[in-house]
């Protein structure tokens, strides 16, 4: 039964890319790849010690984990990788963050098929 619901994480994975996604630049340092990616969100609550409770949202990016290849070695996301692509004539480029110490990522399904990428939009250049 395992084998039936890791190939059905995989055909999800493979419709995902082909019908819900856009191509984009990852970026670390001077090294830069493109793959396909699908934008999602976040919603974190955290609560201080004076019982305060602040609510936030980032931007998340869903990749495939075995496309994540960086010189041809397999990687995992840090902090500071970049993603960038062109919409409506603007550049936009986010940055991927570990917010307030829960990671740079998560997997989004038991097998790590797909990564869940938590970023921040850190410009936006027009008319590119």
């Amino acid at each position: 039964m395992g084998d039936m619901i890791a190939n059905a994480v995989r055909w999800l994975n493979d419709q995902r890319s082909k019908h819900a996604s856009f191509t984009a630049i990852y970026s670390r340092g001077g090294i830069e790849i493109e793959l396909p990616v699908t934008v999602g969100n976040t919603a974190f609550e955290f609560s201080s010690d004076e019982s305060v409770t602040t609510q936030s949202k980032v931007i998340d990016f869903l990749v495939e984990a075995g496309l994540l290849l960086l010189d041809g070695i397999p990687m995992d996301p840090e902090r500071g990788d970049r993603i960038s692509f062109v919409i409506g004539g603007n550049l936009r480029a986010y940055e991927v963050l570990d917010f307030a110490g829960t990671g740079c990522y998560s997997e989004s399904d038991p097998y790590g098929v797909v990564l869940r990428l938590h970023t921040k939009l850190v410009s936006v250049v027009p008319d590119i």
